[in-house]
């Protein structure tokens, strides 16, 4: 189904989509094999594609979602007060509370490609034995620096902050903690 909702703004739907009173949509793409359900006073910005892989996709009422944010999930739920900032992706499982923050070109990843026959390619072994998906969880009041890399099962803590360009795989960072990045090595000096 595709809504022209005005002259340049249009939305295709594509599954079991519900919609409360959606603030913003601009170029927006959902396709939907599970459910959809949008809250009231979302923004969702130019260029963003949700699509749901036979989950449920649940985003809670004033949440902005920015540019060209790509969801692909299974079961997510975004609760109140998110903000998730533009060219970031949502892969997999994801729960993110009440009041976080993403900075731009976060990715979140749960999924995990299997690799159990050393003689088939990626695409092969997942096919065969099949993706393997984990779960991220961020707790309310966190804030993620921007290029921030979360991947696997990682559960963040209340309150915290994760530095710009942070890696994170398969971890609990416990409340009120800051995760800063990778140490920066000296090299030489340019004179």
């Amino acid at each position: 189904m595709i809504i022209r909702l005005f002259r340049n703004i249009r939305l295709y739907l594509i599954g079991d989509i519900k919609l409360n009173n959606i603030f913003h949509l601009f170029h927006i793409v959902i396709i939907s094999n599970g459910k959809v359900i949008i809250g009231k006073n979302v923004k969702l910005f130019r260029g963003s594609i949700l699509k749901v892989n036979n989950g449920l996709l649940q985003i809670d009422g004033n949440v902005q979602i920015g540019y060209n944010v790509r969801f692909s999930v299974n079961d997510t739920h975004i609760k109140e007060n998110v903000r998730i900032n533009q060219n970031s992706i949502i892969s997999g499982n994801v729960t993110i509370e009440d009041n976080v923050v993403i900075s731009p070109f976060v990715s979140f990843i749960s999924d995990k490609h299997s690799f159990d026959n050393k003689d088939y390619s990626v695409d092969m072994n997942d096919s065969q034995f099949g993706m393997k998906i984990g779960k991220i969880h961020v707790d309310r009041n966190t804030y993620i620096g921007a290029y921030s890399l979360i991947l696997g099962n990682i559960n963040i803590g209340n309150n915290c902050i994760v530095d710009a360009n942070c890696y994170l795989k398969d971890c609990t960072i416990e409340p009120y903690k800051i995760v800063a990045s990778k140490k920066i090595i000296k090299i030489k000096d340019r004179i």
